[in-house]
């Protein structure tokens, strides 16, 4: 091994007796077969060490080069700390980074302060600025973008050009190549995200197979694992699993809304509520399994100003009979189940109930087109 110490670093002439220390301003540590082999200049200070560390530089420039060809291609850049094989070894103008790990932002050449820690951390990185990348393989293709955190295994590990995203946990956002403004917190979270924008994906694979849906929040384990659409806030465990292709719907609640595989503006709040729901559309679901056999995008609400035992429901409902309505009042909930004669679907309210006004709820399907609703002094009827 080749040792060179600039000629000023333990020169006993610059020793400042009056102050007891050495004075080391303008020196330079060379450490190592051809470190700064083509440094001319003593104007400012710099560590290089390791074979080839910092060679082409002709001044260090306040520089720490430290591994095997680290910061090889130095030109102009300053102040910054590279640590590990090849680390940084193409950068020639960008300042103030810190670079830890083997192989990390190699094709750097204009990047400017970014802090790049792991195993192939930022690789691709050529003029992406003030980033963190922090894990194996975490920006490993970021070549552009700006202002991204991502921290873990292969986080974030084909962003190209994103920016503004936040990606935390083994491979969140890793396949995420122009989204950008997204936040991915949780072990594959958003992974196959790839131009989707404006996301925020919390839990375990919540988020995990959109591609280029936007606006969503994801909040739980597997929330919106299969949704590939936009507009949607999906919260509990579970909450709208297997809902694909939904837009604007509002789903809370362990297991809610986990099948709705076609759908827009729904709402389901409670725990396992509008679960079985299919293609529903412009539903309002509340409470514990509410709404859960509903598969076609048609509910009734029929509103009364009486406590008859007569409300009656001629409906199309595709030949369903197991039917439950929802009977609302200063909440207060009652389960009815109806009786079906001569196609007629009747419920029976309680007589010792002084409610001035009923709301009911078909959980099922209903064809407006050829259905009819009457009940005693009806105040009329809702499809939505």
């Amino acid at each position: 091994m080749d040792i060179s110490i600039n000629r000023a670093f333990g020169d006993l002439s610059r020793l400042d007796t009056s102050n007891d220390h050495v004075d080391i301003q303008n020196t330079h540590v060379f450490l190592g077969k051809r470190a700064g082999a083509l440094n001319n200049a003593n104007d400012t200070t710099g560590v290089l060490v390791g074979y080839e560390a910092g060679k082409s530089a002709t001044n260090v420039h306040n520089n720490i080069f430290v591994g095997y060809r680290s910061g090889y291609n130095s030109q102009t850049d300053t102040d910054n700390i590279f640590i590990g094989s090849n680390t940084g070894t193409n950068n020639k103008s960008g300042s103030r980074n810190i670079l830890i790990g083997t192989n990390v932002s190699v094709k750097s050449q204009t990047s400017q302060n970014n802090v790049m820690m792991g195993y192939y951390a930022g690789y691709d990185n050529v003029s992406g600025m003030n980033n963190v990348f922090v894990g194996t393989e975490a920006g490993r293709m970021n070549v552009t973008g700006i202002d991204n955190v991502f921290v873990g295994r292969e986080t974030g590990r084909s962003n190209n050009v994103g920016n503004h995203n936040v990606f935390v946990g083994s491979k969140s956002g890793s396949r995420n190549t122009s989204g950008n403004y997204n936040t991915f917190l949780g072990y594959y979270g958003g992974l196959n995200n790839t131009s989707g924008t404006r996301n925020v994906f919390v839990g375990r694979n919540s988020g995990y197979t959109n591609t280029s849906g936007n606006d969503n929040v994801f909040v739980g384990n597997d929330t919106g694992r299969n949704t590939v659409s936009s507009g949607n806030t999906f919260v509990g465990s579970n909450a709208g699993k297997h809902a694909k292709i939904v837009n604007d719907c509002v789903i809370m609640g362990t297991d809610a809304g986990q099948t709705p595989v076609f759908g827009e503006r729904n709402v389901m709040l409670g725990s396992a509520a509008g679960e079985l729901a299919g293609t529903s559309c412009n539903n309002i679901f509340v409470g514990f399994k509410a709404g859960q056999h509903n598969n076609a995008g048609k509910r009734v609400r029929v509103l009364s100003t009486t406590t008859s035992d007569n409300i009656e429901v001629s409906a199309w409902l595709n030949n369903r009979t197991d039917l439950r309505s929802v009977y609302y009042h200063e909440d207060l909930y009652h389960l009815y189940q109806f009786d079906c004669i001569n196609g007629i679907y009747k419920i029976t309210t309680p007589a010792n109930v002084p409610f001035s006004i009923h709301h009911i709820s078909l959980d099922v399907p209903v064809d407006e087109t050829k259905s009819t609703f009457r009940e005693k002094n009806t105040m009329g009827y809702v499809l939505f």
